[in-house]
């Protein structure tokens, strides 16, 4: 996505990607979506520079992502996508629009799992040099004894 606020991918620009790697999604898929968000900010020189990535202009909070418009919604429904995980903030583009679909409300209403923050620059180097963009896709949690809870810690296994 090139910049790193306000790009928003269509519902068409996702069929068009995947079209071009080969992958055909199937019911109960999870769809992860890298955007280049977490590879800036780690490649961010300073904390202003960071900061500029989190906050945005003036604070306002512009970061790409997947559009959470209707199409979005229909492409996702209609390929029986059961979860969204992707590598910046906020899943979708953001800011969101008053009074439009979005995707957190899709949460509800399409039983849609989202998962922001991924790390998917091994996986994308891995995908790109074995020529294949598919993978069990899972989560282990943290070998901890005594512990109650643990982060998603995702796995990719071909």
């Amino acid at each position: 996505m090139g910049r790193h606020g306000g790009q928003r991918a269509t519902a068409e620009d996702l069929a068009a990607c995947l079209s071009a790697h080969g992958v055909a999604l199937r019911p109960g898929d999870i769809l992860l979506v890298r955007t280049g968000w977490l590879a800036a900010f780690r490649a961010a020189p300073d904390a202003d520079a960071r900061h500029l990535l989190i906050q945005g202009e003036a604070g306002a909070r512009d970061y790409s992502g997947l559009d959470g418009n209707e199409g979005m919604w229909r492409f996702l429904w209609d390929q029986g996508i059961a979860a969204v995980a992707a590598d910046n903030p906020t899943v979708e583009a953001w800011p969101i629009f008053p009074w439009k679909p979005a995707l957190h409300l899709a949460i509800a209403r399409l039983g849609l799992c989202l998962g922001e923050f991924f790390d998917f620059e091994a996986l994308a180097e891995d995908s790109a040099t074995a020529g294949r963009f598919t993978a069990f896709f899972t989560a282990a949690p943290l070998n901890h004894s005594g512990g109650i809870g643990s982060p998603g810690n995702a796995l990719a296994i071909r």
